[in-house]
């Protein structure tokens, strides 16, 4: 029999450390930035880099707010407006 109080607590806690942003994940993430095609502008880099997590919880976020499925202009612009500290402190607070 499979003991699922031991599952969950495994799934709860590695779960946990995976949220972690740590400084490399954020170095990963600027870099990808960085190495983006020119032609796009920099909310739309800034978007396309974001860790799958942190991108479905954006998505989700202004879904809630405007009720709207189409969130890409606003997520775009969002991170059109950021500064570059603002960046990395979005992304190490999250």
């Amino acid at each position: 029999m499979i003991e699922f109080v031991g599952v969950r607590r495994f799934i709860f806690e590695s779960s946990k450390t995976n949220k972690d942003m740590n400084n490399a994940t954020i170095t990963k993430t600027l870099n990808k930035v960085e190495n983006q095609d020119k032609t796009y502008s920099l909310g739309f880099k800034r978007y396309i880099s974001l860790p799958a997590r942190l991108s479905k919880a954006l998505k989700l976020s202004i879904y809630l707010q405007t009720g709207s499925i189409n969130t890409h202009d606003a997520i775009v612009k969002f991170f059109n407006e950021m500064t570059q500290d603002e960046y990395i402190n979005y992304l190490k607070a999250n």
